[in-house]
């Protein structure tokens, strides 16, 4: 039994953690799947756990000692294998020794009007769900609630007070800088590794430095940009690039009307590898 640390959607939980011969990690039943948005119950009188996420239900009898773990008269579950069944993705980063969870939406029936709705700073706004909601169920859609996340919880360490708390009241988040930690934990947990080889040219014999990525991961990559035409030579201030870099892997440059489309399609290119 080992302390494992836990992000799920780049907010870390830390946790109890059981790890079996097959090199399975099991958790205790609720830190972890609650943190995920789950509902979870317990019946003492069947010793059966429940746990419920947007239309799924699943049902764990403590008395199923293949899927199930008992420590310390404590429930234990497969994190991978039921975070799976749930729609989340799982990760292992072998060199942080972190656990990433993330992947799941949660899709509600909100109308319009209460999608729209701005909770209260600290309420629950279950963002992705809410974005979800806006778009059009007869379209096909590829986005990233949690990349529009971060975008907007940048903005709002540069925006004034008023407009700060505006930005954080609609993306549910209570503590700034807290989120930004968990941000930079996140991004830097998932980067892609590389490493590098030498391959030999059997034809010339001459050695050529070959660099590949180290299994899969996610790269995480932002900018924000500047005109110039409309903030008269304007810039971000010092402390808002060294933020920006820090914790969101974001560059803050400037550009104006006549080279900003170049500029900014020679970035995207670079930072996707030319994709």
């Amino acid at each position: 039994e080992f302390d494992a640390e836990i992000y799920v959607d780049g907010i870390n939980v830390t946790t109890p953690a059981y790890i079996d011969e097959n090199n399975s990690a099991y958790v205790p039943l609720r830190v972890v799947f609650e943190a995920m948005g789950c509902g979870v119950e317990y019946i003492p009188e069947s010793k059966t756990a429940e746990i419920t996420y947007s239309d799924i239900t699943l049902s764990f009898s403590q008395y199923d000692t293949e899927n199930t773990a008992t420590i310390n008269g404590s429930i234990y579950l497969p994190l991978r294998a039921v975070s799976e069944q749930l729609g989340f993705i799982v990760n292992w980063d072998e060199t942080s020794k972190t656990i990433n969870i993330g992947g799941a939406l949660k899709y509600v029936d909100y109308t319009v009007e209460e999608a729209c709705e701005v909770p209260e700073v600290g309420e629950d706004s279950d963002f992705a769900a809410r974005l979800c909601s806006l778009m059009d169920s007869g379209e096909n859609y590829c986005l990233s609630p949690i990349s529009l996340k971060y975008a907007l919880a940048l903005a709002a360490n540069g925006a004034d007070e008023e407009t700060s708390e505006e930005i954080l009241s609609t993306l549910g988040i209570t503590d700034l800088e807290s989120y930004n930690n968990e941000a930079k934990a996140y991004i830097e947990s998932s980067a892609v590794r590389y490493e590098s080889s030498m391959d030999l040219d059997e034809e010339t014999g001459e050695l050529t430095e070959v660099v590949s990525p180290v299994g899969t991961g996610l790269s995480i990559v932002n900018s924000i940009w500047l005109n110039e035409d409309y903030t008269e030579g304007g810039d971000f201030s010092d402390e808002f690039k060294a933020l920006a870099e820090d914790y969101y892997n974001t560059e803050a440059g400037t550009v104006n009307n006549e080279d900003g489309a170049d500029t900014i399609n020679k970035w995207c290119s670079e930072a996707t590898g030319e994709k």
